[in-house]
């Protein structure tokens, strides 16, 4: 839709780093930048797939990531920002991109491990019966 060389590769690209939330659409968008300064050396192509980068940005935080990371696990969005610089931090990029997803594995399985404690009642010792 924006007239850039390598369109498919740059959307991949964009795609995957989305995977980290808050900085992988600046990761995403820096590919298609540098490919229209390097086409067409106008900075109004640069300034017209920023704005696009940018409204698909809000629509995928508004309508999609809010309703998988804040909805269905529950997590705060401070939450994910730690998250995101310990994964950073400890792994680098590799930690950015699956710390969410481990922040997520470990808190629903705490909340069904609680859950689980509380309902099934597996530790609860049963009184004796006395015999008649």
């Amino acid at each position: 839709m924006l007239n850039v060389r390598y369109a498919f590769l740059i959307g991949l690209l964009a795609g995957c780093a989305n995977i980290i939330p808050h900085f992988g659409p600046v990761v995403g968008a820096i590919p298609a930048i540098v490919m229209a300064l390097m086409e067409t050396g106008s900075f109004a192509s640069v300034l017209v797939i920023t704005i696009s980068f940018v409204v698909i940005q809000i629509f995928d935080h508004l309508f999609i990531s809010h309703m998988i990371e804040l909805k269905n696990i529950h997590m705060h969005p401070i939450v994910v920002f730690m998250v995101i610089f310990a994964g950073g931090y400890l792994m680098g990029a590799l930690g950015m991109f699956i710390g969410v997803l481990l922040a997520g594995i470990v808190k629903v399985t705490i909340a069904e491990l609680v859950w689980s404690f509380k309902h099934y009642r597996i530790f609860e010792r049963t009184p004796h019966s006395t015999p008649h």
